[in-house]
């Protein structure tokens, strides 16, 4: 089973219990189908959460990145003004050689 597929179900089972969201299960269970990388977790919470709880607020961008990193670590240290974030998120997947002198420092 792929993985966006699991964490499908693990997000519907919690979703059961918050009542404004039900009926984001439906919109989830077609996210299989969505070919544009729209399949995680992220997209639902930053996107598409404030069409089922209106009053559900996401982060703007520089307190974002002040949390953390993915995709583009480079672009994000610098409008971070090159400051590192509270942590990374698949740092050996998006420009690992960009973490590297960060993570085998031994002290920070």
């Amino acid at each position: 089973q792929p993985k966006h597929i699991r964490y499908l179900y693990l997000w519907k089972k919690y979703l059961k219990y918050l009542k404004p969201f039900n009926n984001a299960r439906r919109e989830m269970s077609r996210w299989h189908l969505l070919t544009d990388g729209r399949q995680n977790e992220d997209f639902f919470w930053s996107d598409r959460a404030i069409r089922y709880h209106p009053g559900f607020r996401v982060a703007p961008v520089e307190v974002g990145l002040r949390f953390a990193f993915e995709a583009a670590p480079r672009l994000c240290f610098a409008l971070n003004d090159y400051q590192l974030p509270f942590g990374c998120h698949a740092w050996a997947r998006y420009d690992r050689a960009f973490w590297e002198p960060y993570l085998l420092k031994e002290s920070c």
